[in-house]
């Protein structure tokens, strides 16, 4: 609000930064689980993750995007750049890669053996 956020030299916008993203997680927790009880109620697996992952994804990112940090915009679409895991020798798959990858994974779990 006050225009100064520094969440790299601030100690308490640093906090607020991890509080914004406890909360994601557990808003988006929230949202597999609803997402968990349709398939054990006999949902296709892959179609209910395929309808269900945008809704995970932006209640993940939700507080942020209430706290201005984000535009509801921003979270259109897959992600954009590279991720990286601290500590980590696995590379996840590039930002082309999963806007490819996506589609065929729904279509893959959506089929019923």
């Amino acid at each position: 609000m006050h225009g100064q956020w520094d969440s790299v030299g601030n100690q308490q916008d640093q906090s607020h930064i991890d509080a914004m993203a406890a909360r994601g997680y557990y808003l988006a927790f929230e949202s597999v689980k609803k997402s968990i009880k349709k398939v054990f109620a006999g949902h296709n697996p892959g179609q209910t993750a395929d309808e269900d992952h945008s809704e995970w994804y932006r209640q993940m990112f939700a507080p942020s995007v209430t706290a201005g940090i984000l535009k509801p915009s921003d979270l259109a679409g897959y992600r954009n750049g590279q991720v990286f895991i601290s500590q980590s020798a696995h590379i996840p798959v590039g930002a082309q890669g999963v806007r490819d990858a996506m589609p065929v994974l729904f279509e893959n779990a959506t089929k019923r053996k």
